[in-house]
């Protein structure tokens, strides 16, 4: 009896130690880049200086394993998951199609800063302006699913699809669309 417990406990300890994906090192660095709650641009304020929280991610992004970063994707805090998603689309992952999909309902609000400019967005918009961004033609028909899936969605409160409503072409082929939203719009008035 007391070899088994031994050799349970062994094991549970070692399954523990080595089910963090997440090295220490790396762990720090995710620790400073979520102070806040905020994710700034290389370069921020009137002045123009340097962020630091922009050279974490690059030090972040140079150190960590491609595991890591898939990981940090679905980070709690949504300034890690907004920076690291940036790298998978510039890198061409093919897990970022997965990982749009299963961000498309994330309302995490996040602070963001471009130079002198803030504002706060939500983790699936910036998801979405992000792919935006960095999609080719090739990615086109991905694109016009993904569009399609955020229209018809009843409950998607997103920034990104007001864009959509505001740029849909008035036409034959988007007039049940439209109508379906007109719809959807008023019944949601109280």
């Amino acid at each position: 009896m007391g070899k088994k417990l031994i050799i349970v406990t062994t094991l549970l300890f070692f399954q523990i130690i080595f089910s963090q994906t997440i090295r220490p090192n790396i762990q720090k660095l995710v620790d400073e880049i979520q102070k806040g709650n905020r994710l700034t641009s290389e370069f921020i304020n009137y002045e123009g200086q340097k962020s630091e929280q922009f050279e974490l991610c690059q030090l972040l992004d140079s150190l960590a394993t491609r595991d890591e970063l898939i990981e940090l994707v679905n980070h709690n805090s949504a300034a890690v998951k907004c920076a690291r998603f940036c790298p998978f689309m510039q890198a061409r992952y093919r897990i970022f199609k997965k990982i749009i999909l299963d961000h498309l309902n994330d309302y995490q609000e996040i602070k963001l800063q471009s130079g002198c400019i803030g504002y706060t967005s939500v983790v699936a918009d910036e998801f979405l302006y992000t792919i935006r961004y960095h999609l080719t033609k090739k990615d086109s028909i991905f694109i016009m699913n993904l569009d399609k899936q955020i229209l018809e969605d009843q409950n998607s409160n997103l920034h990104y699809k007001s864009i959509l409503i505001r740029n849909l072409q008035i036409n034959a082929e988007n007039r049940e669309l439209i109508k379906k939203l007109a719809l959807q719009k008023n019944i949601q008035k109280p």
